[in-house]
Order: C-alpha cells, then structure tokens, then sequence
C-alpha cells in the first residue's frame, strides 16, 4: 500500500495517464526479463515524478530499477515543451529523502544510491533540445515500456546547468524563508518549534548576520521560566542591496503588508488625503488593507472588507510602479523597525547551547577527525559523520557562526582567530581543541551535508553533486502519442499477443481493451491507502476473464462506444454535476435532446465504477437465443447498466422484451438516457 495524493488530473489529463498506465502495465506483465514490480500512480509528497511511479528486479541489473515519471499532455500539438527544471529538482531531493532501508514501503525500501533511477518527463509537445539520445542498458528497458513512437533524450548535463539550477533553488529557499519569517513575526507562532522548520534550521545563522540583531539569553516571566532571546531588525538590513538580501526584502514587505491591519477610525482620513494628492508617503499608510495592487494588471483596487463602512468615491489615478513599490518598502520598514520577537536561545549560533560534560564528549571526536584528515588539512563533514556531531544542539553544528566561521577565499569553512569575540561556551570548546591541535588556524571543512547551519546564500558541493546526479539520471520524452496514441499502440500491442496466445483470447481487441483500462481507471480514482499494481494483480488477464464471463453486455458495450469514438468532448464540473446523479434512485430516466452528448456525460461522472452501455436499438435485433443469454447475463452483473433509447418504440413485440429486460434489472442501478 502507498499514500496518494488527493488532487488529480482533469478527465483530459487522467485519459492520458491511465491508457499510459495501461501500456506500461500491459508491457511489464509479459516481459519476461522483468520480475517483481509495482506500479503507482500519484505518490503523495514526492512533488512532480508522481504521475506514474514504476518500480522492478530487472535481468541482468543487481540493483533494483526505480523510475519516476511526469506526463504532461499538451492539447496544442505544436506547443513546444518548456521545462522550470528547479520544480523536477526538488521532486529528486524529496523522492531520495524517502529511500531508506528501515522504509515499510517496500517501493523506496533500501539506499537511493543502491538504486537505478530514471525522473522522465513524458510529454506529448515537441522539444527543440539538440540530439543527445540516452543509450544505456538501463534506458533499453525503460524505452521498451513507455515509448510510443516519441523521442527520447537527454538535453541537459553542463556545468553551466548545475549552476544555474542550485542558483534557482536558492532563490526559491530565500523567497520561501521571507513568507516564513512574515508569517512568524505577524502571527505570533510559538519561538520553541522555530528551528524544528528545515529552512530557519538552514539558514538562522546568516540571519542573525544580515538580517536581525539577537539579544542574550532572556529568562521568561512566569512559571515556565523558558529562555530565550529576543530579536529585532537591524538596521543595516533595510539598506543592504546584496543580491539575495534585495529578494528575500521584496518578499519579506509584500508578505507583511498582507498582514497588517490599520484602526477604522484612520482608514478615512488617510484615503482622504491619499485621493487629494496621491504620493508614495500616503498610499504607504493604505496599501495592502483598504487599498490592494495587482501586479498582474498594475491596477490599486479597493478592498470591499476594509471600505464596508462607507462608499468612498475614488476618481482614476495613475500611480507608477515605482510609487507602488515605494508605499509597499514604507509601510513595510515601519511595521518591521519596530517588531521584536522571541527566538530560542540556539538561534543565530551566538554561542554554543551545550554542557560542559557534552563538551568533554565531542572535543575528542573532533581531534580524531582533524587527525585524520592528513596532509591537505581539509576535512570533510558529511553524513557519514556520527549523528550525535551534527546535530544542532549538542553538536558542532551549533558552531557554525562563532568557532567555525567562512573562509572569504576558499568559500570553506575555516576556525576563528577571533577568540575574544566568541561565547563562554564556545571558547571553553576552541581552547580544548587548540590544546590538542597545534596548527588548528590551518584547518578548512568542506561541508556536504543539509543538516549545518549555512553563512551564505549558495549551494555547497552536496547539492551541487546532486544537481549533476539528477541532470544524469533525467530523460526527456517528447512528441509522445497523445491519448488516442497510446490507446491505438495498446491495441497493437493486445493484437501481438493474440496471435502468440491465439488460444487463450476469445474475446475481440476492442472488448478487451475497454474492459482492462477500466480496470486501471477504477484502481487509478482510488484514494488515500492504496495497494500497489503488481504481477499478482493480474488486471490484464482477469479483464479477460471478465469479457468471457459477460460475453454479451460486452460486445453491445463496445458496439455503441465505437459510435461515439470520435466525439472527444469533455464536460466541466458543473455540467457533470447537475445531472445529480449521486442523489438519484435505483433507476434514473434522463431525457435529452443529445441522447449520445448525454451518455458521454454520464460515463464521465462514472468514470471510477465499472459500468456497461446498452443500446436498447440494438438488443432489439438480438435474435432469441442471445437476447435469452444477454437476460441471464444482466441478472448476474453486479455492474452498473446504462440503457439507451434514441427512439419511441410502440410495437407490441419490442414493448415485451422492454419488459423482459426490466423485469431482470429491477432491483439494479440503471440509467436511461432517451431523446
């Protein structure tokens, strides 16, 4: 079982990803080189690569073969495929942080590392990356499974894409920061979880540096008696124009000025003078509460909440970007220059937060590793490290920003010659390290690991050794069939086999592929737990079995499915649901203009039950004996039965089999779509 997401694809969008799943299913079921596997679909919290998830024992691979896929169907076939590389980077991190040998899912069971993975964009827009075709043996297989007559490559891998990459995830971590620090400061969160969030816990060090002044250690009033510090904005940090600094203020104010709030009985006299002459200074005291801006369309609008009170009469101003973006640092500066808030007391590293016996206990480590280290005096700090050093509290990582401090040249981190400027705890450490280590100040330490604090906006040699794994294990399928592609190739592909079986298949292609991609259907609308498809599952074959059984309601099904074929239309939500189908009896008579429109309409609000079409025409000219077999084969269907009728029948004879029929479904969920 796995957890998935609850929002899925628009019914355009789940055509697609069920006849893909489909053929992979189909494809994977009889190749006999592969062994164990599992197929999801929509993984919750593994970003983007959780359209269809595929995972396999392969012949002639000793590790396991994982691949993650995002298909993304383009209803302009010239549409040219455009790729935020940074939203499939952060889908990569978060599926490696789920692989761990102590994993109960058996999906991402065992070491990232120790698996074959492949992150495939699966599209049906064209690309217009240069020829860079992957030919790996792990690529063969992969090719095997999903292609549908596309193109397959590889378009990124240069140095100048790690760059550009980390530097997008960066940006992303700082605007990301700015809302959480907003949200913070104006919402009044508890200080003691601050540094349980991963991002504070990344960056809280060059917060403290560039961004807030943090008081020593406070005791609180009262009877829990909880320390910590206080903090207030500096007030350099207003006027610092380092790029990173710029962003993360940009956001920082927007996110602010959301959040604020101005008393009813000024809201009058500001708007008043703000109409009469129209400045930066004044729409500072209204914007983001009674006045709002849309950067999309550069228009200030009234906020219907804050003017409820009163109707005021605003003529058309014209008020420049700039002006806007001048009210909005304003307001913003005088909310924050004046904002002081509680922060624990690790927060900024201003000294370590542990205890003399902790120091005697991590001092030794830290020799052994600076000894070991050898002749390049570069020590690397990594995951492999004891879990005890690199924690926050209680580890070195506390360190980062007082003992270990950056190294301007090497961007390394290097150890103090500041000693006076260090903490009484900090330097009861340096002096234990110093006495045993004569050339200390010769130390640098490469780190390459998430869980130290950082002293700059920038991506270490972790993530960028990521960045370049995840660009080499990322294919691009484009100009791939679109669904009406795919189901044609499965049928190809369910021909193949019944002519290597032509024993086993006694049922037409057609019937088959109808009744086994709503079996996906119905495994892909469920929620929540869901069981992983694998061999066992056995979908294909016992679609097989199903069409045997109900031969009949089977054929007349497929038989009146081929007449809408090419009628491609798909209904909005609100067309779908006020035919209230869900509120309806047992039997349900709908009577429409557009008898075959009004089917399509049902079987899209049906679409995760399994369900047979039944034209009453057709069973009409059914001879006897069959009309006799389709009865014992309706009475036993635990199937939903959709009749149609696209004409008024009067004569005596097709009045009795209308009889006959509804005598045997009577007790069954029916639909009746007439004209």
């Amino acid at each position: 079982m796995y957890s998935k997401r609850s929002d899925t694809s628009g019914i355009r969008g789940q055509l697609y990803e069920t006849k893909l799943l489909s053929l992979l299913y189909f494809r994977a079921f009889h190749d006999d080189t592969i062994h164990d596997f599992q197929i999801a679909s929509n993984i919750d919290k593994i970003g983007a690569f959780d359209d269809i998830c595929f995972r396999a024992t392969v012949e002639g691979f000793d590790n396991p073969v994982a691949v993650f896929i995002q298909a993304k169907h383009k209803e302009n076939e010239k549409q040219t495929l455009q790729s935020d590389l940074s939203v499939y980077f952060d889908s990569y991190l978060k599926i490696r942080q789920k692989f761990d040998q102590s994993n109960n899912d058996s999906f991402f069971k065992g070491k990232f590392d120790e698996t074959e993975c492949l992150f495939v964009i699966y599209t049906t827009a064209k690309d217009d990356f240069d020829n860079n075709t992957h030919d790996s043996g792990l690529f063969s297989i992969l090719h095997d499974l999903i292609d549908t007559e596309g193109t397959a490559k590889k378009p990124y891998g240069q140095e100048e894409d790690v760059e550009l990459l980390c530097e997008t995830v960066i940006k992303e971590q700082v605007t990301a920061l700015a809302e959480r620090i907003a949200k913070y400061i104006c919402d009044d969160k508890n200080f003691q979880m601050l540094l349980s969030d991963d991002l504070f816990n990344c960056y809280h060090v060059i917060l403290a540096q560039k961004v807030l002044d943090v008081s020593e250690i406070q005791s609180q009033q009262g009877t829990t008696g909880l320390k910590h510090r206080i903090a207030s904005f500096r007030n350099d940090f207003f006027d610092n124009q380092e790029d990173y600094i710029v962003l993360f203020k940009d956001r920082l104010y927007k996110e602010v000025i959301k959040r604020r709030k101005i008393e009813p009985p000024y809201v009058r006299y500001f708007l008043s003078d703000f109409l009469g002459n129209p400045t930066d200074v004044k729409l500072s005291k209204l914007i983001g509460t009674v006045i709002t801006y849309n950067s999309q369309t550069g228009q200030l609008h009234f906020d219907q909440k804050a003017t409820k009170t009163f109707r005021p009469n605003m003529r058309p101003i014209d008020v420049s970007l700039s002006t806007v973006n001048k009210a909005i640092e304003l307001a913003a500066r005088e909310i924050l220059s004046n904002r002081k808030f509680k922060v624990p007391p690790a927060f900024g590293n201003k000294d370590l937060t542990i205890s003399d016996r902790r120091i005697n206990h991590i001092a030794p480590k830290i020799v052994d590793i600076l000894n070991s280290c050898g002749s390049s005096r570069i020590v690397t700090i990594d995951e492999s490290m004891e879990d005890g050093l690199l924690q926050l509290n209680g580890g070195i990582a506390g360190a980062i920003g007082n003992i270990f401090v950056l190294d301007d040249n090497t961007k390394l981190m290097k150890i103090t010659d500041d000693v006076e400027s260090l903490g009484k705890i900090s330097q009861k450490l340096y002096q234990k390290l110093n006495n045993e280590i004569h050339d200390l100040l010769e130390y640098k330490f490469s780190v390459r690991t998430n869980q130290f604090p950082r002293l700059l906006f920038e991506c270490n040699e972790l993530e960028r050794s990521l960045a370049r794994d995840f660009l080499n294990k990322l294919l691009f399928y484009s100009d791939q069939a679109d669904e009406n592609g795919v189901e044609r190739i499965l049928k190809n592909d369910i021909e193949d086999c019944q002519r290597e079986h032509p024993n086993y298949f006694q049922a037409k292609t057609d019937a088959i592929f109808l009744e086994y991609h709503n079996k996906i259907q119905e495994w892909w609308m469920k929620t929540n737990q869901v069981e992983y498809l694998t061999r066992e599952s056995d979908l294909f074959q016992k679609s097989i079995h199903s069409i045997i059984k109900e031969p009949l309601m089977n054929s007349i099904n497929i038989n009146f499915m081929s007449k809408i074929k090419n009628n491609t239309y798909t209904f909005n939500d609100d067309a779908v649901s006020s035919l209230n189908l869900q509120d309806q009896h047992a039997k349900t008579i709908i009577v429409a203009e557009n008898c075959v429109l009004t089917v399509m309409k049902v079987l899209q609000d049906l679409r995760r039950k399994k369900h047979f079409v039944l034209d009453v025409g057709y069973v009409m000219k059914l001879p006897m004996n069959e009309r006799n077999a389709l009865r014992i084969e309706l009475a036993n269907t635990n199937n939903i039965l959709i009749f149609v009728c696209d004409k008024i029948r009067n004569a005596k004879n097709e009045k009795r089999i209308l009889e006959n029929i509804a005598a045997v479904v009577q007790e069954k969920k029916n639909y009746y779509c007439n004209t």
